[in-house]
């Protein structure tokens, strides 16, 4: 799990972070956006709740929430974090300070952010929008092709995956 932001432009809804949570097995990301980080402890419910949801659906996902992976962010140690881990019986364990592989959030935190930048760049969309070019980017990471997915030599089957793109601008809505 990892923290990011402030972005430099507020979204069109407000939110100028995100959390970006990853599994243990590497095979699902979930990103959920925010206004101020004292919104992490509705983040951290709202994902329990959808992983429970989903996780048939997911088929990768084993809802299990024993422990609970982050670097040393503040957001992460506060008062109302430690509370709600002990709460629902999860364990904190954070990495070593600049000790970023062992997060394993990390390295996708990175991806997801660049890729955020060439959707919009590729696009043409406004800044505002960053947020929707963040959750295509982590959509598609999703269901992207893997290893594992190559030796079980399954058809890759793309028509749900759209380009983050518009051919058409209608500027009339901005006045």
């Amino acid at each position: 799990m990892d923290f990011g932001g402030p972005w430099p432009v507020e979204s069109i809804n407000g939110e100028i972070m995100w959390n970006l949570i990853k599994t243990h097995d590497e095979k699902h990301l979930a990103i959920y956006f925010m206004k101020s980080k004292d919104q992490i402890e509705e983040v951290l419910d709202t994902y329990i709740i959808d992983m429970e949801l989903h996780a048939d659906e997911l088929g990768s996902v084993f809802a299990n929430f024993e422990l609970m992976a982050t670097d040393r962010d503040s957001c992460y140690f506060s008062k109302v974090v430690k509370e709600w881990c002990r709460k629902k019986g999860i364990k904190q364990f954070s990495s070593a300070p600049y000790a970023h592989s062992f997060n394993s959030a990390e390295p996708m935190m990175r991806v997801v952010k660049e890729g955020t930048l060439n959707n919009l760049h590729l696009s043409g969309f406004p800044q505002f929008l960053w947020n929707y070019a963040m959750a295509q980017k982590v959509f598609t990471v999703n269901r992207t092709f893997t290893e594992s997915f190559k030796k079980e030599e399954q058809k890759f089957v793309v028509p749900h995956l759209r380009m983050f793109e518009n051919d058409v601008v209608d500027i009339n809505w901005m006045i």
